[in-house]
């Protein structure tokens, strides 16, 4: 018996499990798209709060974190069989999606920040974070 083999942590998911993973990725991806095209078009940070994208992407790296902890066996799997792998971490890939999502508009924000202030200490604090 292989010892490294955890596929028997894996499912079998039916259509309508992987259909709501798909729809749970394309929802992360709608739900920043609207910020980034705003951001894009109007070039201010108006009404934008840099500490909303700091709790947001906090919250979704920890949500990451404890993921691979408390999933990991799954992770593990991965190395066996990655079509089931695939099928079985699609939630995890949806929150992986928001936070690389969360990081577009941040980095607009800090661009249009230093674009309309220059070098300000407000400009330098936020550049530490990201």
């Amino acid at each position: 018996e292989n010892s490294d083999d955890f596929t028997c942590y894996l499912k079998d998911l039916g259509i309508i499990a992987i259909i709501s993973g798909v729809i749970v990725m394309l929802g992360s991806f709608a739900a920043y798209l609207p910020q980034i095209i705003k951001l894009k078009i109007k070039k201010t940070v108006d009404g934008i709060s840099i500490d909303s994208f700091h709790l947001s992407a906090y919250g979704v790296y920890f949500q990451i974190c404890n993921y691979y902890t408390t999933q990991f066996p799954l992770i593990a799997a991965c190395q066996n069989n990655l079509q089931k792998c695939f099928q079985n971490i699609l939630p995890e890939i949806a929150v992986v999606i928001m936070y690389i999502l969360i990081s577009i508009p941040y980095a607009q924000t800090i661009y249009y920040i230093n674009l309309n202030e220059g070098k300000s200490v407000f400009f330098l604090k936020q550049l530490k974070y990201f």
